[in-house]
Formats: structure tokens, sequence, C-alpha cells
């Protein structure tokens, strides 16, 4: 695979000696900094790592014809200094993490799944389907520059920032839409059952790409796992809802025992 897909990682937080390593995945289009108003909100003993990988925002999509994404996500985990004691990932990133879990290939403690690409395997593959989907990208999209562009989005003149969205969508094209697409369709065939990692989905009501059946069939597939449904979430709960979620990670960890006893920590979080 070539090297100028490979970025290294970025520590946000260096964590105790003994604190747990926590490896953060980012969605398509998106970036390792988004993962900053979460990680503020968890344990400061934990070794908080984002990974940049290569579907980031700004990328030229040719990686796609190297490898499938949880490949992808091998190769950068293989780069730290050791596995993982959770994973916590978002959207493209998150169905990414399920791939590689389900392939057996991801040795760690817990998953955190953020408003993955989810198809139920009953949501049929038509046009109809297909064309909901290229919607609900645009909205994805739109929703993605306003969490990047951050709290002076509010302050821009309508104008400018709907022209300023008008130039990302220009730019990703097709091909943003149908590497997401092709991972929501083909991630109806992912092996779920096999994971053994514990696992806490966090799925928000307020998404534009969720499908209403996913977390009932997550749940029925994955019944060890603890499926969380906010109707107040968007797909950029990390970002929009820090608080909120950074509590249900705690709690996961917690309840789970996810973490070794010596880095078990609590996330600050509020409710």
């Amino acid at each position: 695979m070539a090297d100028h897909h490979r970025r290294a990682p970025r520590v946000l937080n260096e964590g105790t000696p003994d604190g747990a390593l926590v490896v953060l995945a980012h969605g398509l289009e998106d970036s390792w900094r988004n993962w900053r108003p979460l990680t503020r909100r968890l344990d400061p003993a934990w070794r908080l790592v984002a990974l940049d990988l290569p579907w980031r925002a700004g990328n030229d999509y040719r990686w796609r014809h190297e490898a499938l994404p949880p490949r992808w996500l091998r190769q950068h985990l293989d780069r730290l200094d050791r596995a993982p004691d959770l994973v916590i990932a978002h959207s493209y990133g998150a169905t990414a993490a399920l791939d590689l879990a389900a392939r057996d290939k991801l040795v760690t403690g817990g998953l955190v799944l953020i408003c993955p690409l989810f198809r139920p395997v009953t949501e049929p593959v038509d046009w109809t389907v297909v064309e909901r989907s290229r919607i609900s990208f645009d909205r994805h999209l739109r929703a993605a520059v306003r969490v990047s562009i951050g709290p002076r989005a509010d302050r821009l003149e309508p104008e400018l920032l709907d022209a300023m969205i008008d130039v990302v969508a220009a730019r990703i094209g097709p091909a943003g839409f149908l590497a997401a697409l092709d991972q929501f369709v083909a991630s109806s065939y992912l092996d779920l059952p096999a994971i053994a990692a514990p696992a806490l989905f966090l799925i928000g009501g307020a998404d534009p790409t969720l499908v209403r059946r996913t977390p009932q069939v997550l749940a029925e597939r994955m019944p060890g796992a603890r499926v969380l449904v906010d109707e107040s979430y968007d797909h950029f709960c990390h970002v929009r809802r820090a608080d909120p979620v950074a509590g249900e990670i705690g709690r996961f960890v917690t309840d789970f025992a996810v973490l070794p006893s010596a880095r078990t920590g609590a996330a600050r979080g509020r409710p």
C-alpha cells in the first residue's frame, strides 16, 4: 500500500505510564482534530492516540483501489507500540473497525462505535435506497463542513457558508459517495456474532444516515453489546454532545470491565 496514504498518529493525551491505550478512528472526509472535544472529557490517565486514516478530509480516494478499509485500519494499528485497550471509532471508521473485528484481526479490550454506517439485511439495495443514500450523504457533508468550521460557522453569512459547502461537495464528487455507499451495502454481510470484544454502539436518532431498524438488528446480532440510541444525537454527537458521549463511554468501560484493573479510569463527561 502506498506510503503517501500513511501519516503518523496524533497523541492527544499522553496519559500515565500505566494508563490505558485508547485509539480513535475518524470517519470519511473527517479529521483526527474533531476528536478533541471528546478527548478533553475522557480520563486524563488514558493515553489517547488519534489515527490519521487515508479517508481523511481532502483525500483523493486512490486508497480505495489499494486496499479495503479494514486493511488500512489494521496497517495503522500495527504501527503502534502495542495493541489498544479500547478503540473508539466514528462513522466510516466505526464500520471499518467492526469489519476488522469480525475478521478476528482486531485485538482490543473493547469497542466504542459511534454512528456506524450499517445496512440491515432487510434493507434492499435498489435505486430508491441509492437515491435516499445520496440525499443523506449530501446532508452529512453539509453537517461535516459546519463541524469542521466550528463555532464561527454560525457567524458566517448563509450565502458564504453555502458556497463553501458547494466547493467541498464538488471536490468530493461521486467518489466519496461511492465509498460510503459501498461500505453501507457491504456492512450487512459482516459476521457480527463472531466479534468477541465488548462493544458499545452510540447511535443518533437525528443522524440522517441512520436506517431505523439498525439498532434492533445490531442488538439481535450482537446480544452481548450495549446499543444506545439518543434522539438528540446527530452524526457528529461526539463533537456536539461530547459531555454525554464521554459519560456513556465511562459507564461502558466500568460496567463491562473493559480495561485491565490497573488502567481503568472514569470519563469526566456529564449526562
